[in-house]
């Protein structure tokens, strides 16, 4: 390489190194809130349609990708207090809503767009992307390691996924779903404050809170939540 090109290589390098290292980690956009953490190694396309809320965590390797830039509604909002695991995709149809507190693992996948595929004639990466989907994820939902959810659906709050769970339907507030599909095994009832088998349940709905109400008792259990931002990346954990 020419000496020219060579030392041109080197600040373009050690520029992009700096500010991956330095600013990324705690970059705040306009429509990012206070105290939240992007890492460095997260992608981000189309941030004019994506607002993050405060206190939040964006895990190394995660993707979160607006298939269609226009107006001004947002097409990715992510709640206060959520915590996005390591390598999440979030690919939203025309919305993917994160209430807060939620709380995902490694490898998700939220997928509200699908390619156009009507004719086979024209290459699938020219066609683009389904943009009419809205899935919208209740307050204080919990998935576990590579759970993906598809589709206009909507997941009550305060719902439990196990890992790998593949969910393609809506999910009644205090769920517990297992499986590939994912179906609800469980519900929990504030008056027994246990998880009942839904076969015990006999087709009666548990009684639960709403969801502003279980909202504002969130928020009196959580005062000075601290974020399991170590969790988020190997910047902030002890890598060797």
């Amino acid at each position: 390489m020419h000496i020219a090109n060579r030392c041109k290589f080197i600040a373009r390098n050690i520029t992009t190194d700096f500010r991956n290292f330095v600013l990324s980690p705690l970059y705040k956009h306009r429509n990012v809130g206070k105290d939240t953490l992007i890492d460095s190694s997260a992608q981000i396309l189309g941030w004019r349609w994506i607002t993050i809320g405060s206190n939040s965590v964006i895990g190394e390797g995660c993707w979160l990708n607006v298939n269609k830039y226009e107006g001004t509604k947002a097409q990715i909002v992510i709640g206060n207090n959520c915590f996005i695991g390591r390598r999440t995709v979030i690919s939203p149809g025309s919305l993917i809503e994160f209430s807060d507190y939620s709380l995902l693992g490694y490898g998700c996948s939220f997928l509200g767009a699908d390619h156009i595929y009507s004719d086979p004639f024209i290459p699938y990466v020219a066609t683009g992307a389904t943009t009419s989907s809205e899935m919208r994820i209740g307050a204080n939902c919990w998935f576990g390691h590579s759970v993906t959810i598809l589709g206009g659906i909507t997941l009550g709050f305060g719902s439990v996924f196990a890992s790998t769970s593949l969910i393609r339907k809506d999910v009644p507030p205090f769920s517990l779903v297992v499986g590939n599909p994912g179906r609800v095994i469980k519900r929990y009832d504030m008056a027994r404050r246990q998880w009942i088998e839904i076969e015990k349940l006999g087709g009666a709905e548990p009684e639960i809170p709403s969801e502003t109400e279980y909202m504002a008792q969130l928020s009196r259990n959580a005062l000075n939540l601290n974020m399991p931002r170590k969790a988020s990346g190997r910047s902030q954990g002890h890598s060797i």
